[in-house]
């Protein structure tokens, strides 16, 4: 399918794989159109950068396969609006029809949408991780589908937001002490959180959060 943005690169859905099922092969399109759209539209704000020991040049959302693009809510928002499937009949196809290595994603967003879990609320855990460096993508998404998971179950996210940016700022806390030289204290890792998640108390209290996981440590 020639989605109009040139060449799709290797991590890329292969719509064809699914020829035999029409309902399945519409879905796979419309998904596979969805991701490249969404990388596509990455791309127009993205530098070139040196891939490998060799030195070439490329970019990094070529190396961000078909299935993590679609953990963006917004696209897989729309994508279920092309398809005229409401949100989470769309990831319930995803994760046990199409079956990506990340799966488990799209299962537990199909369970949280199911169990009335505000979109609000999801549209907010996946826009956190935007506000992440492009290296640390997967790592702050798999602190979000970890709170997706528990929302899922007891519906949390719905009934206390601040849990759910507590828990990423938390992640965001461990990279800092393994990179200890992005921020010069407690207090200027509090002001950057508290600029990311506004929904947060104070500075204050994220300080007081650092201290707490210090003695953890």
């Amino acid at each position: 399918m020639n989605l109009g943005f040139g060449t799709k690169p290797p991590g890329s859905l292969d719509a064809a794989l699914f020829v035999n099922d029409t309902e399945l092969l519409r879905i796979a399109q419309a998904v596979s159109a969805a991701a490249e759209h969404a990388r596509a539209v990455y791309r127009t704000t993205e530098e070139p950068i040196i891939l490998g020991l060799l030195g070439g040049m490329g970019y990094w959302s070529d190396s961000v396969p078909w299935f993590e693009w679609l953990t963006d809510l917004s696209a897989l928002q729309r994508c279920a609006d092309g398809l005229a499937l409401p949100m989470a009949e769309l990831a319930n196809a995803l994760a046990y029809r199409i079956k990506p290595p990340n799966w488990q994603t799209f299962a537990w967003m199909a369970e949280a949408l199911r169990s009335h879990v505000s979109e609000l609320a999801l549209a907010a855990e996946f826009s956190k991780i935007q506000a992440v460096r492009a290296d640390d993508w997967q790592r702050a998404q798999a602190a979000a589908r970890t709170g997706l998971a528990k929302a899922g179950a007891r519906g949390k996210l719905a009934n206390d937001p601040k849990q759910a940016d507590k828990a990423i700022v938390k992640e965001c806390w461990r990279k800092w002490q393994n990179e200890p030289s992005n921020y010069d204290g407690k207090e200027a890792f509090a002001r950057d959180m508290r600029e990311k998640f506004p929904n947060l108390d104070s500075t204050t209290v994220i300080t007081r959060w650092c201290r707490a996981w210090d003695k953890e440590k």
